[in-house]
Parts: C-alpha cells; sequence; structure tokens
C-alpha cells in the first residue's frame, strides 16, 4: 500500500490496505491505514468506520484519536474532535499532530491566542515539517502579527517547496498587506503546485483544491484591476469543481459589477441571482473564502472562527447618487446567519429621471449534522422612480411617469445533502410576490387609421396620441427545482429539473388627453382587468467530461417549455395567454493547453422567462465561462419586455500569460435572440359614430449581436499594475410588425443598427503601507443607422480616485473626481452600455469590514 501511494496511486493504495485487514481483522495499525487513505479519498463516514475498529483493537494508539479528531472535524463537530485531540495529548505528549488539530479546534471556537501556541507546540515537536508551518504562519496572521506570519511561511517554503498550501496563504498575507503583486505571483505559484500532493489527496480533492485557490486567486486578480483575467479564472474554477461555492460567489459578484443598478435594462439579473443562489446552498455553515473539505493535509475550514461581524459600503457621486450596503452577519457552531441592507438614491440628471432602491435579505442557514444543511433566505424590495430608461437624449425622458413597486416578501427554502465530496443534491423552493402599479400622463398608443370600419387600414402610427394612463399589476408563483451534482471519475453531471406556476392580475385604465380621440363605441368603460396564467417546466442535464490533463468538454441539453399572458405589458391589455416549447442542446470546451494558455469555446440554446422568475433557478448559467442565461438581451430602455425570448448563443476565447507577467485576453461572442410582443393598439374609424376601439399588433424582435474584446494587463514591479481594453459590439434589432386588421398600407417596420467601440484604460499603483491611486480613462466611438436625425457620439472621459487602506484593510477611503474633461455624451441605447458621468464630479466611497 505505501508503495502504491509513492506511485501517487491512492485507489490501489487503499485496496492493499482492505487486503491487510481482511487477511487479519485484528490488525489495528491496518485499520488506521485504512482510515487515513478513505480520508485522503475525502470518505469521512468510511474513514469514521474503520477508526471506531482500530479503536478497539489500539485503544492507546494516538495517531488513531487524532485521526478521529480530524474526521469530526471535518464532520463539524469541533467539541468532540477537541476531545479526541486531547485524548492523543494525554497517549503521547511528543505527537505533534494532537497538537496541531487542538490548536485549530481552538481557533475555530474563537481562541486564537490559545490556538496560535498549541500550533507553536506542534512546530516545536516536528519542526521540519513545513504544512504545520504554513498554519501557524496564518494563525500569526489572524493575530494580526503580519511580520511573524511571513517567517513562518518562509520557513515551510524552505522545508517543503513543492507544498502549495504556503504558497497559498501567503498570498492571502500579502494581500491583507496590500502586497497585491506579490499576493498574485504566490497564488499562481501555488496553483501551480497544487497537483505536487497527489501523493496525499485523491484526484477529485486536488480539483477541489484547486477550485478554491482559482478562485481566491480570482479576486486578487480583481484588486489588480483585471476584472477580465478574474472573471475567466473564476470560470475555470467552476469547471475543475462545480461544487466550489467560492467560485459561484465570486462569478455572482462579477455578473452583480454587470447590472444596470437603476434596474431598468434585465440583461444580467438571471446570471447574477442564479450563482448567488447556488453559492449560498452549496457554502458550509460559516465557510469563508478558503472553505474546503478537510483531510489530514488540508485544515484551512478550521481557521475560520465562530463569532459575528459586519461590513458596510457608502458611495456618494456629485450627481445625487448616494448608495448603501450593509451587513451584519455571525456564525454560532452549525447555525450562521445574515442581514443585508441595500440602499440607492439617484436625484436623476433630467428631469423626472430620479428613484429610490431600498432591498434587505435576511438569510439563515442550519447544518443538521455533516451533510445536510437547511437555507432560508426571505427578501423585500421597494423601488420608487421616475423614467429612468436610457435615453439619447436624457432630456427625453417621460415628464409624467411615475413607478412604484414592491415585493413583500419573497421567500427561498433550500436543502443541500452532500453524499460525499462533490456529490450533492440540491432543493430550492420558493414563493415569490411582486406588485408593480404606475401613471403616466403621456402614455403612446400605438394607432391603426381606417376611412370606416368596412375597409382595410390606411395606416399605423407608432407612437400614436396621447393618453392618461394608469397601471396596475400584480404577480405571484411559486417555484421547486431539484438538482443533482454527481461526481463520477472524470466526469461531472450536473441534473435536474424546475417547475413553476402562477398567475398575474392586471388593470390597466386609459383617458384621453385633451384633444385627443375619445374612447366610445363597444367600450363601456376605460378600465380592463386581465388574470393570466403563467409557468415553467424543464428538465436539464450537463456532463462536464475531463478528457485529457487540462481538457474539460461540457455536453448538456434542456427541455423547457413556458407558459406566459400575452397581452398585459403594453396598454390596451388584453387576456389570453402563450405557450413555448424549446429542446436547447448545450456544447463547451475548456483547455487548458498549458500552464499559462487556456482556450475556451460554447454554443447554447436557452428560453427565457416571463418576469424575474426566470432569474429563480440553479441551472448552470454558463458553460465553459460563456454565459448562456439572459434575463434579455435587447434593452428593455429599446423594445421593453419581452417574455418567452429564445436566445442563442456562440463563444470562443483565449487567455495567455506570458513570463513578462503580461496577461492577454481575446474573446469572441455572437448574441441571438428571437421574441415576439403582442402590442396593444386603437383602431380609429374617423367617419363613425364610435372613436376608438381596442386592438392589438403583433412585432417580432429578431436580434443580433456581436462582440470582440481584447484586453491586455501588465504587472509591473511590486507596485504598478495597468491594462487596457477594446471592445467592438455591433448591434441589429428590426421591429416587424403583424398585419392586425386587414392589409396596412404603412407598416412601421423597421431596422436599427449600432456599432460601438470602446477603450477603457486603467493605472494602479499601491503601497504595502496602505495608499493607493487610481487612474482610469475610455473613449467611446458609435456609429450608427436607422435613427433619423441621431447620429452617433465620439467622446473620451478620464477618472482619478486616490485611497487608503488600514486596520489589515478592513478601512478602505477612497476618493476620486469622475469625467475630468466635463464632456457630456448622446449614445443610443441599443448598444449595452453602462451610464457614465454626464459632467464633471466628486466621488467618495467608504468600506468598513470587521
Amino acid at each position: 500500500g505505501y508503495a502504491a501511494q509513492a506511485r501517487f496511486d491512492l485507489d490501489a493504495a487503499l485496496r492493499f490496505s482492505r487486503a491487510a485487514v481482511a487477511a487479519d481483522a485484528s490488525f489495528g495499525f491496518g485499520w488506521v491505514r485504512v482510515a487515513e487513505l478513505e480520508f485522503a479519498g475525502g470518505h469521512a463516514d468510511a474513514a469514521r468506520a474503520a477508526l471506531e475498529i482500530a479503536s478497539r483493537l489500539v485503544p492507546r494508539d494516538a495517531h488513531a484519536q487524532a485521526m478521529r479528531g480530524f474526521v469530526e472535524a471535518a464532520r463539524g463537530r469541533v467539541d468532540t474532535a477537541f476531545a479526541f485531540f486531547e485524548r492523543a495529548i494525554a497517549l503521547d505528549p511528543y505527537y505533534g499532530n494532537g497538537w496541531l488539530g487542538r490548536g485549530l479546534c481552538r481557533i475555530k471556537s474563537g481562541d486564537v491566542s490559545g490556538g496560535r501556541l498549541d500550533l507553536q507546540t506542534a512546530a516545536a515537536l516536528e519542526p521540519t515539517r513545513g504544512l504545520t508551518r504554513s498554519y501557524l504562519g496564518k494563525a500569526f496572521a489572524a493575530e494580526h502579527d503580519p511580520a511573524r506570519a511571513r517567517n513562518e511561511l518562509g520557513r515551510a517554503r524552505q522545508l517543503d517547496p513543492n507544498d502549495p498550501s504556503a504558497w497559498l496563504y501567503g498570498a492571502l498575507v500579502a494581500q491583507q498587506a496590500n502586497r497585491v503583486n506579490e499576493a498574485v505571483g504566490d497564488l499562481e505559484r501555488s496553483k501551480e503546485l497544487n497537483d505536487r500532493r497527489n501523493v496525499y489527496r485523491s484526484r477529485q480533492l486536488l480539483d477541489q483544491d484547486l477550485a478554491v485557490r482559482g478562485a481566491n486567486l480570482a479576486s486578487v486578480y480583481r484588486d489588480a484591476g483585471m476584472t477580465e483575467w478574474a472573471q475567466h479564472e473564476a470560470s475555470r474554477a467552476v469547471a475543475a469543481d462545480y461544487s466550489n461555492p467560492s467560485a459561484h460567489l465570486f462569478l455572482a459578484g462579477a455578473y452583480d459589477s454587470l447590472r444596470d443598478p437603476r434596474l431598468y435594462n434585465l440583461r444580467y439579473e438571471t446570471p447574477w441571482f442564479g450563482e448567488l443562489l447556488v453559492a449560498n446552498l452549496l457554502a458550509p455553515v460559516g465557510a469563508g473564502p478558503l472553505s474546503q473539505n478537510i483531510s489530514l493535509q488540508e485544515y484551512s475550514r478550521l481557521l475560520e472562527r465562530d463569532g459575528i461581524g459586519m461590513s458596510s459600503l457608502t458611495e456618494f457621486r456629485g450627481d445625487g447618487i448616494w448608495t448603501e450596503r450593509a451587513s451584519q452577519f455571525g456564525t454560532f457552531g452549525g447555525t450562521a446567519y445574515s442581514l443585508d441592507v441595500a440602499y440607492r438614491h439617484e436625484a436623476g440628471h433630467a428631469r423626472n429621471t430620479d428613484l429610490t432602491q431600498t432591498d434587505v435579505y435576511g438569510k439563515i442557514k442550519q447544518a443538521f449534522g455533516p451533510s445536510d444543511q437547511l437555507f432560508v433566505e426571505v427578501l423585500y424590495s421597494a423601488y420608487e422612480n421616475g423614467d429612468t430608461s436610457q435615453y439619447y437624449d436624457p432630456s427625453s425622458a417621460a415628464r409624467g411617469f411615475r413607478s412604484r413597486e414592491r415585493q413583500e416578501p419573497n421567500v427561498f427554502v433550500g436543502w443541500n445533502h452532500e453524499w460525499s465530496p462533490g456529490n450533492h443534491t440540491l432543493f430550492l423552493a420558493g414563493h415569490l410576490d411582486d406588485r408593480l402599479a404606475y401613471t403616466d400622463t403621456d402614455a403612446r398608443v400605438p394607432l391603426i387609421v381606417r376611412p370606416n370600419p368596412t375597409v382595410p387600414p390606411s395606416a399605423f402610427t407608432v407612437p400614436g396620441p396621447a393618453f392618461n394612463q394608469a397601471y396596475e399589476s400584480s404577480f405571484a408563483a411559486w417555484t421547486a427545482e431539484l438538482q443533482q451534482i454527481a461526481s463520477v471519475g472524470n466526469h461531472t453531471l450536473v441534473a435536474g429539473g424546475r417547475y413553476q406556476a402562477g398567475d398575474t392580475d392586471t388593470t390597466a385604465d386609459l383617458n384621453p388627453s385633451p384633444g385627443q380621440p375619445r374612447i366610445g363605441g363597444r367600450l363601456d368603460d376605460t378600465a380592463y382587468t386581465v388574470n393570466a396564467r403563467l409557468g415553467r417546466a424543464s428538465i436539464y442535464a450537463y456532463d462536464t467530461w475531463k478528457a485529457l490533463e487540462g481538457l474539460h468538454l461540457t455536453a448538456g441539453v434542456a427541455y423547457e417549455r413556458v407558459e406566459f399572458p400575452r397581452g398585459i405589458d403594453f396598454s390596451p391589455i388584453f387576456g389570453g395567454g402563450e405557450r413555448r416549447d424549446l429542446l436547447s442542446p448545450k456544447l463547451g470546451a475548456l483547455w487548458t493547453i498549458r500552464t499559462n494558455t487556456h482556450l475556451r469555446a460554447a454554443w447554447t440554446r436557452s428560453l427565457g422567462g416571463t418576469f424575474y422568475d426566470g432569474s429563480i433557478r440553479l441551472e448552470p448559467v454558463q458553460v465553459a465561462g460563456f454565459t448562456q442565461s439572459y434575463r434579455s438581451l435587447v434593452p428593455e430602455s429599446v423594445a421593453g419586455l419581452a417574455p418567452g425570448t429564445e436566445f442563442e448563443t456562440f463563444g470562443v476565447g483565449i487567455d495567455h500569460l506570458f513570463p513578462t507577467r503580461t496577461y492577454v485576453s481575446v474573446v469572441g461572442e455572437w448574441l441571438r435572440s428571437d421574441a415576439t410582443q403582442t402590442i396593444g393598439a386603437f383602431d380609429f374609424a374617423a367617419q363613425q359614430r364610435f372613436d376608438v376601439i381596442p386592438a392589438s399588433v403583433r412585432r417580432r424582435l429578431p436580434y443580433d449581436e456581436h462582440d470582440v474584446q481584447v484586453s491586455v494587463n501588465q504587472l509591473i514591479g511590486e507596485h504598478w499594475s495597468a491594462g487596457i481594453s477594446y471592445r467592438w459590439s455591433e448591434a441589429d434589432l428590426a421591429f416587424n410588425y403583424d398585419d392586425p386588421l386587414g392589409s396596412i398600407a404603412k407598416t412601421p417596420n423597421a431596422r436599427q443598427q449600432a456599432v460601438l467601440h470602446q477603450v477603457n484604460g486603467q493605472l494602479q499603483y499601491t503601497l504595502p503601507c496602505g495608499f493607493y491611486a487610481q487612474f482610469v480613462s475610455r473613449w467611446n466611438g458609435q456609429a450608427v443607422r436607422g435613427f433619423a436625425g441621431q447620429p452617433g457620439d465620439d467622446f473620451w472621459q478620464f477618472d482619478v480616485f486616490a485611497g487608503y487602506r488600514f486596520l489589515q484593510r478592513r478601512v478602505d477611503v477612497r476618493v476620486g473626481v469622475l469625467n475630468l474633461g466635463d464632456r457630456d455624451y448622446r449614445l443610443q441605447p441599443l448598444n449595452a452600455h453602462e451610464e457614465f458621468p454626464r459632467e464633471r464630479m466628486f466621488y467618495a466611497s467608504l468600506r468598513l469590514q470587521f
């Protein structure tokens, strides 16, 4: 068995050890050996069973007692583990693992100083063991003693240059000390050395370690301003270990940074919330960014201490934008909770473009034994605003539009059962509640014009005459999804099913503005109420096959059926529903050609939802690092809501790291969507006794988007980092109207095209004392077709920032000036882009973390 382990064949080593105890069931050391190898494979229950036999046969073996302590710690039973480590120390005071385990338990229980003393004893008893020095270094870092932490981690590297743990913890200490470039190098070295521990850990656990290192590396890349490279690294971490919560959480944060803060254009709402749900369900109770399964060679989870904490981020801009995000959280044994509040207020750059948004999230997670966890989340949201749509000219915002929306509350309940490392059953159920109301004193409704009711229409006018509109809609639905994550050999299977059902009640009241056609004829009342059903049923399966070392191939398929109301988004509203079915194939490849070269490609199809119910999902939102699930692709500022949209995505990208610490990424995507809307209209017959008859028009929205992005980042010395990126985006949207009531002489079919060129550059300087500065530049150039009288624009903007981090990065103060050149702009919203500052303004932020 030892010979097989020396050849890095842990499965064969376990078979030989099992054969030994089969030959002599009273061989106590043989059972301890079986437990070691089962634990090295991540099988804590099998290790525990073997150790119970060993303890009966060799009750005074300190190694067996310490092993029992590590197994119980892996099961989350810290008090029981502490007792086993105490017994091991009593049996053999010179056995280092007993002191090591007890020290880690003390740290987990909040006694950092006592735990550090135990780790020092372990290091004194086994002074040449690098791993013990690594954890002692991390304990010094937890006591805010970076000098001793670096000293111990340096010793660990000397004692065992091939152990990645010292490099991992050294990177985290360097990051805490504001040595960002050093942290990047240390984490990259840790990742390179990951597989050197294959003499101690199974292939599956090594992949999990790789995912943890990748998730932390992504975080450090982000600190260095390398946002694109950071997101790609997190995607590779998910491919290495889909059940890694840190990588999913990082991806959720990356999508969050892409979301429209005004919540009008909803492209990234689905991937953001989907990744966040998966991360919350997979994360162990109390786990931090280093969470992973414990084995005899990896104890980092134990260094996450129980207790309470808080964080907050306050930002202020000179144009009246104020945001606040605050969180209070805690962990006590098998229970963890958090209370998060997000507030945003915008005064608005133009008249009636203000908004106020408040979100409150309450989350709790409870462990039931080592394998089961319950997750509960309650969300309250309130949103009040004027016209927050993106416009070519902000002064075009509707002056008579006011809206308010409430979610009171949304509730989610989830369950995670871990069968073994990498094998999880996830269940999510929830109740969704949303109430939307708005008024518009200048609502424009399309008009179908005909000489009299007996002849075909002669014209179709968009927009039509103005109306006073009052609109109210309430939405309630239930959702449930069951998912299985299974790691079998070189395959990772993610399969499941989702079912959603609900209904909407919508009322729209239209009254003509002064001088507009009266509503009469067949209409007895101007108010209409429509009750409609909606639902979704889907099943899916994704298989990621590690075909070769570094090559992950993904194949999947999903069948989706969506039922939604067809005529309630544009007044006048109509009853009736639609049903769409789609069989969606998924293909992806992620290939690490060499250590520093990564190639990826994907092709997917998918079906969108109705409202935000489409965002409540556990199904993967990415394939090979490319987003496959969107709330929408056509900006809502251009075409409004489009339920039941069909999406198709193609993507290919390559990332390469040069020895000069130059990071180059090239990505190309082709995004397509196809949707059909029902547009409310009025059929106008001027020569008859009635004026207007409500009608509807079908509008198809075929959309194509081509994107190419090239980014180059450079780490310079110890303190500087620089980056530049170029993005070319071409959007093509057609408005194809069906014939509403016969033959329309003038059909307003139209096609809009826009090409946006963007160049973004940044230069960052960071000092270990905590001071940092950043210069950001951006150029946008847009060329358009189909926008009469609204040409594209070409402009530069520059931002400067300076900040200071102190108290181990617990406090971060930042000030800056945005849009130094005081340059306003005009961009068509057809190209997805963030809203840039429209004048020179002051910026300040304060981040706290305790």
